[in-house]
């Protein structure tokens, strides 16, 4: 027989966890994983909350808390959200870390260590046994939080999880179920409430600054020394960069760290061409309050100087020996063919004066595969958050390329497709099978073709064009995605994402000339008004042109940012889709559904953009009246269902673009009308009551006129 138990919940230490880890992620276009695990079996309950989805994640969590062996944790990492279902995520699955834990226990003898920073946020999983949150102003890339994790467990003494960006974490005001091994141990059988030991008080820790702290700690930490300097010389006539300058005067907050942020002024010195000798005495000069820190002592501060510029060097040592490492990688033959003989490039010749005839004569017009946006022979970048719709976009541009049929107004020349499913061939294979069904097409007989996995492109080269000429050629190329092909070590290198978009290049020179679409992910913190694929320049000096996804009110837009070769076009709109199809099913019959994306109409366009707007209207009046509801209450109070249920999403949609359009802040749990909320608040009642008066004159002269 099983017993029940009474869950013992705080709730409100539970929504407060999880409403500060959704605060923390805001902004990122991802998902927080909710994770259920039971002491008397390896199986598990795992849920996915898109960003702001509060009262969904503590609904998961509080729905398990009166089983017997219940055990509930919610990681510091924000996952892609096309994650598969049921998959709680790996390292490879993370597109942000919100900040670190050191796992204080304890009964492992893993608790000695100190901290190397004062922690934002400390939570008691059992008793004696802690976890100290150092919770990040900005998201960083689990590649840097990787680095740091190591050093921050080395620092700490703390258990092996400390170490692992995808690890998962208790959440306060759950219930810590012992597992077998830790019965072992000596642990109590009796579940032990999980508690909030520090309350986290609303500061955060600068990553550089906690990098910087247990920098010599991990593995991978730098071993640099600081640089001896020489004689200062005057500061007169040196340039000092507005970037510099800037950083030199900035304040900090009294919980912000004075070496971190020294170690940025010293990093832009170096990064400006100054000489260690230059920038000592420019640092010096610095008006910050961080430099009263000091205390007035020069030598101090010149210390912190030369241990900062050390640091920097070292690692820009390292980052250079990482692109060597790379580069004599690939230079390395591809199985057992023989290494190709590169020879010297010989420089140009002076071409001579030739007549202005002459010049025009050469005049290649353009060949489009998507008429006014991509040309054959050209490469593209098509840059776009997770999930906001690229791959569906990109689907649908090969059905209809194969098909011959236009995009919206825009024509589509009729060719060959071959697709490069590398990032989630599963999740490509359900939307293609949709697509099959409601396009429709017939998936045996239309000439669209499939790369399924990743691999090394150069390497396998040949064999690509062999299998390219026995189509006869191919017009259009996709690869989805730049990151699933990418094979070098740092995808944060500007260097090695140029050398990769080059070796991307070279299929645009195979059978048929085809024009390449690559799907990127941004780089990191981008926004949707500067949307450039990782690798920022570098990468994108080698496209074509690099066109963009971007939510809109009507769905996605298509359009391009930072380049385009050829004349500017206008933006194409898309709906994107919720649908299933026949052979969509699950072992059990189920429908599974999946998301595909439709080209809109002009009116559909302007129609959508309507309602978007009332929505957010009718939203802002709701939040004016009462801050203190949840989205689900909105809805209700609204009408809006779906399915039977409050259509929270379409709250949500509208609470977010009002709070990026700064009309709303969601402070102290609810939500606020700013003052420039209040200014939109009059207009818009102002309009209503227009319309509504020329709605009762309108009546009244039907009725006269009847």
């Amino acid at each position: 027989m099983t017993t029940v138990l009474e869950p013992i919940l705080a709730t409100s230490k539970l929504r407060a966890h999880i409403e500060m880890l959704h605060n923390l992620a805001d902004g990122i276009d991802g998902l927080l994983v909710a994770s259920t695990y039971y002491t008397d079996n390896d199986k598990g309950t795992i849920t996915h909350h898109p960003i702001g989805d509060v009262d969904g994640m503590v609904e998961a969590i509080e729905a398990h808390q009166g089983t017997p062996g219940a055990n509930s944790y919610i990681g510091l990492q924000v996952m892609r959200r096309n994650l598969g279902r049921g998959k709680r995520g790996t390292e490879a699955d993370i597109i942000a870390v919100l900040g670190l834990v050191a796992d204080m226990d304890a009964d492992t003898g893993n608790s000695a260590g100190e901290y190397p920073l004062p922690p934002n946020y400390v939570v008691e999983s059992s008793e004696g046994n802690f976890q100290a949150f150092w919770l990040f102003d900005k998201p960083i890339a689990p590649t840097v939080a990787k680095g740091i994790a190591a050093g921050l467990k080395a620092a700490t003494g703390s258990d092996h999880c400390t170490a692992d960006v995808a690890h998962v974490w208790r959440v306060p005001g759950t219930l810590n179920h012992p597992s077998a091994t830790k019965l072992a141990r000596g642990r109590s059988p009796d579940p032990q409430p999980v508690t909030v030991a520090q309350e986290w008080d609303g500061t955060f820790t600068d990553p550089t600054a906690l990098a910087l702290a247990v920098a010599g700690r991990g593995a991978a930490a730098s071993d640099a020394k600081a640089v001896e300097l020489g004689e200062l010389p005057s500061v007169e006539g040196i340039e000092v960069s507005p970037r510099a300058m800037e950083k030199m005067a900035c304040n900090l907050e009294p919980k912000e760290d004075r070496s971190g942020h020294a170690y940025k002024v010293v990093e832009q010195l170096q990064f400006d061409g100054h000489t260690p000798e230059e920038a000592a005495a420019i640092f010096l000069t610095s008006t910050g309050n961080w430099v009263e820190r000091y205390e007035g002592d020069a030598n101090r501060m010149q210390a912190d100087f030369a241990r900062s510029w050390g640091k920097v060097e070292r690692q820009r040592d390292d980052e250079r020996a990482k692109a060597e490492k790379f580069t004599k990688g690939m230079a390395k033959p591809a199985n057992d063919n023989e290494p190709v003989k590169m020879q010297p490039a010989k420089p140009k010749g002076y071409p001579g004066i030739v007549s202005s005839g002459a010049f025009t004569s050469g005049f290649t017009p353009p060949d489009y595969q998507i008429d006014g946006i991509a040309q054959k022979g050209f490469i593209y970048s098509v840059t776009a958050a997770s999930g906001t719709g690229k791959t569906a976009v990109l689907l649908l541009v090969s059905a209809l390329t194969a098909l011959g049929e236009s995009l919206g107004e825009r024509e589509v020349r009729k060719g060959r497709v071959v697709y490069f499913a590398g990032e989630n061939p599963d999740d490509v294979k359900m939307r293609w099978i949709a697509a099959a069904h409601h396009l429709p097409f017939d998936p045996d007989e239309i000439d669209v073709h499939f790369v399924e996995g990743t691999f090394h492109i150069p390497e396998m080269f040949e064999r690509i064009r062999q299998d390219f000429e026995r189509l006869g050629g191919v017009d259009l190329v996709v690869i989805d995605t730049s990151a699933a092909y990418f094979n070098g070590q740092d995808e944060n290198s500007n260097t090695e994402l140029g050398k990769h978009a080059r070796e991307l290049r070279t299929l645009t020179t195979l059978e048929g000339r085809p024009c390449v679409m690559v799907a990127c992910h941004p780089t990191k913190n981008a926004t949707t008004e500067n949307l450039l694929p990782r690798g920022g320049g570098a990468f994108i000096a080698e496209m074509d042109g690099n066109l963009v996804c971007i939510k809109s009110d009507s769905g996605v837009r298509l359009h391009w940012q930072g380049k385009h070769r050829g004349p500017d076009f206008e933006p194409v709109e898309f709906e994107l889709e919720k649908v299933t199809a026949p052979r969509l099913k699950d072992t059990r019959g189920r429908d599974v559904p999946t998301v595909m994306a439709k080209v809109l109409g002009a009116a559909q366009v302007r129609a959508k953009a309507a309602t978007a707007r009332k929505d957010e209207d009718d939203v802002l009046i709701e939040i004016d009246a009462d801050g203190g509801q949840s989205l689900a209450s909105m809805a209700e109070a609204l009408g809006w269902t779906k399915e039977g249920n409050p259509h929270k999403d379409r709250v949500r949609r509208a609470t977010d673009k009002l709070r990026r359009d700064k009309l709303v802040e969601f402070k102290g749990r609810k939500w606020k009308v700013t003052p420039a909320g209040h200014e939109a608040l009059v207009d818009l009642r102002t309009r209503r009551h227009h319309e509504r008066q020329a709605g009762v004159f309108a009546a009244k002269m039907a009725v006269r006129a009847a």
